[in-house]
């Protein structure tokens, strides 16, 4: 009797140890992803993490900033919904844990400008006055042209 009590306890422990040791390993490969490819600029974007620890503080950051922080489920993921940043760019966004179980991964968020396309520098210059003053030197030039095909055409008197 003594030995089966023994075995029980014994297994018991063995169970006890290998669900601890579980918790201090990935679920599987740590890996960042987004609700939007290219999110734009000011726009709302998900974060999510996976193949983190069960219940772990999953740290969001980009560089070197903190975004937020979000504890992973059973299943390794966790989620964070931050705002895009204001410039258009691309910005390196890494997930990471401590502690017991330590992960990370990172992704490159590419954030387009509003409009979908590259950003587009103001000059705060305006074209409009600079095309004027070149359709203004067109035409007098087109002018002092024509007066000086009309100069050479005129009929010389005979000479008797």
């Amino acid at each position: 009797m003594k030995k089966i009590i023994g075995l029980v306890i014994g297994l018991v422990a063995t169970l006890g140890f290998v669900g601890t040791a579980a918790a201090d390993y990935p679920v599987g490969v740590p890996t960042v992803t987004t609700s939007s490819s290219s999110p734009t600029a000011g726009s709302p974007v998900t974060l999510t993490a996976t193949g983190f620890c069960a219940n772990a503080v999953v740290v969001f950051s980009s560089g070197g900033t903190k975004l937020g922080q979000s504890t992973a489920n059973a299943s390794g993921s966790a989620s964070l919904t931050i705002t895009a940043p204001a410039t258009a760019g691309t910005f390196n966004v890494t997930a990471a844990s401590t502690g017991a179980c330590v992960a990370s991964a990172s992704l490159a968020l590419s954030v387009q400008a509003p409009g979908g396309g590259a950003a587009i520098p103001a000059t705060g210059s305006d074209t409009s006055s600079g095309l004027q003053l070149g359709a203004l030197a067109v035409g007098l030039g087109a002018a002092l042209i024509g007066f000086a095909g009309l100069k050479r055409r005129r009929p010389t008197a005979a000479v008797a």
